[in-house]
């Protein structure tokens, strides 16, 4: 059943989801998360303006705001894309007590502007979604990878049925050096996008401690940009109210350092209270 938390001001709630609606913001790859469900991904990572309170999808796949998430604040002006856990209510929250991050409120139960400006279209993959669709939907092994883009780590999903063709790609391991992560140019990654490849670009993330005195400027640290691929996941019981995360790390702060950068996976490392992105999936209907 279909679940419409909020609605756009043109609209009442009882207004049916157009086909429309439904196809703006998202890609045209299909990928299995379950043994009966199937999602399509946004067209990038979700942003959000604390100071009009419009969440928006990223123009494309690679784009991330980076070293700007440290002018998050509730008057804030540009747009944000490192987000506490839960925090679809108070996207604009900060801090580094759990306490305010124990509600999961899913971002995608608000209008999204460029994704059909509804609540309800868009929602966080659980947890053990995550686990399906990165491991265990059919042929797993060769639709989950990792790449680089001028230097840039990113996470690769491939959609149900992809065969790698002529690409050339790493299979996700739990750890590899940085020398075995493909570089691939930008127009090898739109050839991809074209045949409904996810990027999922390394945005970084807010550490929980929220200030750093530098000369007179109190400043929210961000970290790992480029390096860090952070994602926010939902909980796979609500009832358990906390959310999981997903992270491809590059253990070096010098991605030029050569085959002594390690990548690793991480599951669950996170305190709630750190800043990290978010991609959203459309149920297919």
């Amino acid at each position: 059943m279909l679940m419409i938390a909020a609605t756009c001001w043109s609209c009442s709630q009882s207004d049916p989801i157009t086909e429309e609606q439904l196809k703006q913001g998202r890609l045209q790859g299909q990928f299995t998360v379950g043994e009966d469900q199937k999602v399509y991904f946004s067209q990038g990572n979700l942003q959000y303006c604390p100071n009009t309170k419009v969440f928006r999808f990223a123009p494309d796949q690679m784009t991330v705001i980076g070293e700007d998430n440290w002018l998050i604040s509730r008057n804030y002006v540009g747009y944000i894309d490192l987000f506490g856990n839960g925090t679809g209510n108070y996207p604009a929250s900060y801090g580094p007590l759990e306490l305010f991050y124990q509600n999961f409120v899913d971002w995608g139960t608000k209008p999204i502007s460029n994704g059909g400006n509804r609540g309800g279209i868009w929602r966080s993959l659980a947890e053990l979604e995550w686990e399906y669709l990165a491991y265990e939907r059919p042929n797993a092994e060769k639709l989950f990878f990792i790449g680089q883009v001028d230097k840039k780590l990113m996470m690769i999903l491939c959609p149900d049925g992809w065969t790698a063709g002529s690409h050339q790609m790493q299979p996700m391991k739990d750890s590899l050096d940085w020398s075995q992560v493909p570089a691939y140019t930008k127009a090898e990654c739109d050839q991809l996008a074209s045949e409904g490849v996810v990027f999922f670009p390394a945005g970084g993330y807010r550490p929980i401690n929220p200030l750093l005195v530098i000369t007179d400027t109190a400043k929210v640290l961000v970290d790992d940009v480029g390096m860090r691929c952070a994602y926010w996941l939902a909980p796979n019981d609500p009832e358990t109210q906390n959310g999981a995360s997903w992270e491809v790390i590059a253990h070096q702060y010098n991605l030029f350092h050569g085959p002594d950068t390690m990548i690793l996976i991480e599951r669950n490392q996170q305190s709630l209270a750190v800043g990290m992105a978010v991609r959203l999936v459309q149920d297919v209907r």
